[in-house]
């Protein structure tokens, strides 16, 4: 059985096209761990095989049959999981390098936002420069007077 979910692991690892470290990483243990459960020298434990069936959808029962018809299905998805990950990765880059020979709409919005919060910061501090300057006079101002009064 151990051996029946190592292969089953390794499948996966082959068909998506990762590494073991990157398999391991995505269902969150470590690369030992997952080379020796690959290997059949060590049992997943139920939240490991949970991690691995939810993180590609796979259906659980598929770690514990030798079903054709599952499998295959299994491997189609696990296919077409490889595609769309591959098809978001290439537009990543393809957005990545694009952005970097031109400035995108949002980044000249953020700079104008920017820009126009430091010019309001400085009218507020010019504003409050000024209310001082005004408070003090009144202040001199009521001091003087009811020393003229006393």
């Amino acid at each position: 059985m151990d051996l029946l979910i190592g292969e089953k692991f390794h499948s996966i690892r082959q068909i998506l096209g990762i590494t073991q470290n990157e398999l391991a990483k995505n269902i969150g243990i470590s690369r030992a761990t997952f080379t020796n459960i690959e290997l059949g020298k060590q049992k997943p434990t139920f939240n490991q095989l949970y991690n691995l069936a939810n993180y590609y959808h796979i259906p659980f029962d598929y770690f514990f049959t030798n079903n054709k018809d599952l499998i295959g299905f299994v491997n189609k998805q696990l296919l077409d999981h490889g595609k769309i990950i591959d098809l978001y990765t290439s537009v990543i880059k393809e957005q990545s390098e694009e952005h970097t020979t031109r400035s995108c709409s949002l980044c000249i919005m953020k700079d104008e936002v920017i820009k126009s919060q430091k010019e309001l910061i400085n009218q507020l501090k010019n504003n409050n420069t000024y209310l001082e300057e005004k408070l003090k006079d009144f202040l001199d101002n009521n001091l003087q007077k009811r020393k003229k009064v006393s």
